[in-house]
């Protein structure tokens, strides 16, 4: 089972060759394909400042409908209190954003799907994947 961070997404809806080919790869072994609501929220965001708003957010919305979006529950929350506060003690934090993205993917017992390894690497117990 793999969650989808927003850098993913974005190079998916984008064209990006290379994530085509790890999502197509993904969908043939028959993998699981997940987000968070908080890559939705990122997605939306740009879909809303972007000049084609209108196509911007019928697009984002036609991509979620086919992925499953991971719920952020109290033991999703409780992750990102314990990894904000590790990584603060040892001096490397990164956004929250990336922390709660991260947390929810821990609760589900998922890897992380990023172009954003080198903050996603900082936090203990997580998988993270690139392409």
């Amino acid at each position: 089972m793999v969650c989808i961070d927003t850098s993913f997404l974005i190079a998916l809806l984008r064209g990006d060759p290379n994530a085509e080919a790890k999502l197509e790869s993904f969908v043939q072994d028959g993998e699981r394909i997940t987000t968070t609501p908080i890559c939705a929220c990122e997605l939306f965001a740009g879909a809303y400042k972007a000049k084609k708003r209108d196509l911007e957010i019928r697009r984002v919305k036609e991509f979620l409908s086919r992925m499953e979006l991971l719920e952020f529950s109290t033991q999703a929350c409780e992750r990102f209190g314990r990894v904000r506060s590790e990584l603060e003690s040892t001096g490397t934090p990164i956004g929250d954003f990336n922390i709660m993205i991260a947390a929810i993917a821990l609760a589900h017992n998922q890897a992380v799907l990023t172009d954003d390894v080198e903050h996603f690497q900082r936090i203990s117990g997580l998988t993270v994947e690139t392409w």
